[in-house]
């Protein structure tokens, strides 16, 4: 499984652990360790994927996350009833 796919799995597994689904993010921030430009296509593209109705989203690039071997990192926030 891709880093890619594995983040998406856990962040579907964390939003439907306090009961709300995918289309309850309201808003995303996606780190990514080394981005460049022509990487906000494929994000882009994954975003509109699998949010049915894609959220806000904020693409951030950086040097490096807290362990070497993290990549990708996605923070999400979700509105629930």
């Amino acid at each position: 499984m891709s880093r890619n796919k594995r983040t998406r799995r856990y962040l579907r597994i964390a939003i439907e652990g306090i009961g709300g689904s995918i289309e309850d993010i309201a808003k995303i921030t996606t780190f990514i360790v080394n981005l460049q430009p022509e990487d906000r296509f494929w994000i882009g593209k994954m975003v509109k994927k699998h949010f049915p109705n894609p959220p806000a989203h904020t693409l951030i690039g950086i040097s490096a996350l807290a362990a070497p071997e993290l990549l990708v990192e996605i923070e999400a926030f979700a509105i629930l009833d």
